[in-house]
């Protein structure tokens, strides 16, 4: 073998330069994908580090997928303006065939400084962002848009031949009625095939709805609305009507309100076919009212809060009641709830909204018989000795008809809940022994399906019974 040979078949075992180079641009660019740049104010400090590592990052489209757009700190001029409009485009560019998250902030004028807010820094920044968010109307997955961007001017603007080909997730500040407003013949949207959620922050009292009925397109399955004045039964009225709510599957409505207390008999009952989670937050009168009205034959998730809305005292425990029935009428459709959360909601004061023994009628109906996961919330700092009463009824007797309550319970988690101890035993710890037993225990309990997941937060526990807990916890119980 002459030494040429040999030198050639011992090259070919290593790579060569070129080769190494290669795999290190790969490796290099797999790292910076877990710390993506995500602002032209903020940009990843290792595109400044050398031009090797800059060049593998503009040449890695994975990692230039989030963008998020904030008043530069160097805006006062139109030549400023171009300046962060290029960087804006060059950001895009580096994306190549990716689409992109957009996150448009516009933070409140008073909180910038001083020399900021007397220049024409806003009005800059706005036809900025809207003269890019319009030309590269194709590249946004998820777009959420800023409060200065209301949403009939949004609406407008994106009309043909604007084309939102890749949108999937669409936010909105919604700060004025037009009734005026009237669409081209192409509506808003009609080429966003893959548009299914849809989030509406509302800055005022809602009495009109037109809006909605052309952002509700086709393919929107998750609706969420948030009015910052609250929504009335004005408002829901119209609302429950759309003809466009029986293709939601999940919908959120935040700070649902209720004029008066007396039932209005001109309110008609909603039936929602396809939702299957149903998240609310209001006052009390608000939560009983709309669960007095809604059918929701496929719902499977269910969320009740009135942590912000401490009850006035004056009508009682009523949001009881009212979800022990909506949980009867759901009973006869043959499909119950898989998930409950409750926050804000129990006590066993007569003056609150769930006392203890409404709780257990309604976990004891056919709807609540599947459920799986339930999540209850007390307010910061609430304190009831009654909650001993509260494990005794989530406590699993296979022996005791009347304690079957949720043989399908496989997570349950508290926050903020006291569990006093107890001179005789810990109602808590009685809780867990019969809904959950060690890996390799022979001991379980017939009929009840094995807790998998117990997570506390804020909760008072006895030292005695956080020891075994945290024996639980390494011997298979998760807290995650």
């Amino acid at each position: 073998m002459t030494s040429t040979s040999f030198k050639t078949q011992v090259s070919s075992l290593y790579p060569s330069r070129n080769d190494i180079t290669l795999f290190f641009a790969e490796l290099v660019a797999r790292i910076f994908w877990f710390i993506p740049p995500e602002s032209i104010e903020s940009p990843a400090t290792y595109t400044q580090v050398c031009s090797y590592w800059r060049a593998v990052a503009r040449s890695s489209p994975e990692i230039w997928t989030t963008l998020t757009l904030e008043p530069p700190a160097k805006l006062r001029t139109r030549t400023d303006a171009d300046s962060f409009e290029a960087a804006l485009v060059d950001w895009i560019s580096c994306a190549s065939n990716s689409t992109i998250d957009l996150t448009i902030h516009d933070h409140a004028v008073s909180k910038w400084p001083l020399e900021f807010r007397e220049s024409n820094a806003l009005e800059l920044y706005v036809m900025v962002y809207r003269r890019v968010v319009v030309d590269y109307s194709n590249k946004w997955r998820r777009l959420i848009s800023s409060i200065s961007w209301d949403a009939w001017d949004f609406l407008s603007e994106v009309q043909r031949p604007v084309s939102l080909t890749a949108l999937e997730e669409l936010t909105l500040s919604v700060r004025s009625i037009q009734p005026d407003w009237i669409l081209s013949s192409d509506p808003p949207f009609y080429d966003s095939k893959y548009l299914h959620t849809l989030h509406l922050n509302i800055s005022y009292e809602v009495k009109s709805y037109p809006f909605l009925e052309a952002l509700l397109t086709n393919t929107v399955r998750v609706l969420t609305v948030d009015c910052a004045a609250g929504i009335f039964e004005d408002f829901l009225r119209p609302f429950l009507d759309l003809s466009q709510l029986q293709r939601i599957t999940h919908m959120s409505l935040t700070r649902i309100h209720w004029t008066d207390a007396t039932p209005d008999p001109t309110f008609p009952m909603a039936t929602l076919m396809n939702l299957q989670e149903l998240k609310v937050d209001g006052s009390v009168l608000g939560l009983s009212r709309l669960l007095a009205v809604l059918t929701l034959p496929s719902l499977v998730k269910l969320s009740l809060s009135s942590k912000t809305y401490p009850s006035d005292g004056l009508h009682g425990p009523i949001v009881g009641p009212a979800l022990l029935s909506f949980m009867e009428r759901k009973s006869h459709l043959g499909r119950g709830l898989l998930a409950l959360t409750l926050t804000g909601l129990l006590s066993d004061d007569s003056y609150e909204v769930i006392t203890l023994s409404s709780l257990s009628n309604i976990l004891s109906t056919d709807a609540a018989s599947e459920i799986q996961e339930l999540h209850i919330e007390a307010q910061v700092g609430f304190e009831d000795p009654n909650m001993a009463s509260l494990m005794e009824i989530l406590r699993y007797d296979s022996n005791n008809s009347e304690r079957q309550l949720l043989p399908h319970l496989t997570t349950f988690s508290a926050t903020c809940l006291c569990f006093p101890s107890l001179p005789t035993h810990s109602p808590f710890a009685n809780f867990v022994h019969s809904r959950w037993w060690p890996k390799d225990s022979k001991h379980t309990m017939p009929g009840v399906a094995k807790l998998e997941r117990l997570v506390l937060e804020d909760c008072r526990l006895s030292k005695k019974t956080e020891k075994w807990l945290r024996m639980c916890y390494e011997s298979g119980l998760s807290d995650k």
